[in-house]
């Protein structure tokens, strides 16, 4: 897709589009700016967590999306699951335009870049086929989820290879400082 230009505002504006904007811009800036510094960005989208709420609470309410971007899931027969298809394919977007930013400044060359899920999705309007429960459960439905770490700096060897094991978030901490930086996590004994 294209890269995202538009509104700046809040009120009115699919979040997604915002922090992308955004994340693009900061992209942008350091490449002009301080491009031989290192730069760490946090993206933490929210568009895929609670897209559909509980329906209990008004604040929790239906999916929301771009109605242009649901309008492409025709073939999807109920409502909630449209619009959280609708919200993948937009946090699609934002990440190929957040990686086409590093790209366009040259910066990509020089990325380690991690996505991570922090939980599986809620079964009244995902599904986590072929595994078993979801969000809420702690079936692999629920705590099984996608990541992987990408990028130019990755070791050739490494590319494309599967790890199945178990592993935490807090174990990202370890792995970016040591297995990607080459620093040390100090001993916590003392």
């Amino acid at each position: 897709g294209e890269m995202i230009a538009g509104k700046t505002g809040v009120n009115g504006n699919y979040s997604t589009h915002l922090y992308t904007q955004r994340a693009i811009k900061i992209v942008l800036d350091h490449a002009t700016e301080t491009p031989d510094d290192p730069l760490f960005i946090y993206l933490a989208y929210q568009n895929v967590h609670l897209a559909c709420g509980d329906g209990k609470k008004k604040e929790n309410g239906p999916v929301q999306a771009p109605c242009a971007t649901i309008d492409r899931f025709s073939k999807v027969t109920t409502d909630t699951f449209k619009g959280q298809s609708a919200n993948m394919l937009e946090l699609d977007w934002g990440v190929g335009n957040v990686t086409q930013a590093y790209k366009a400044t040259g910066m990509w060359d020089n990325t380690v870049f991690i996505l991570v899920s922090d939980n599986g999705g809620p079964l009244d309007h995902t599904t986590n086929y072929p595994l078993r429960g979801g969000k809420h459960t702690f079936w692999e439905g629920g705590v099984r989820v996608v990541s992987f770490v990408s990028g130019p700096l990755i070791p050739q060897a490494r590319r494309g290879t599967v790890y199945s094991g178990m592993l935490h978030s807090s174990d990202w901490y370890k792995t970016i400082v040591e297995g990607i930086v080459g620093g040390i996590v100090p001993d916590n004994t003392g």
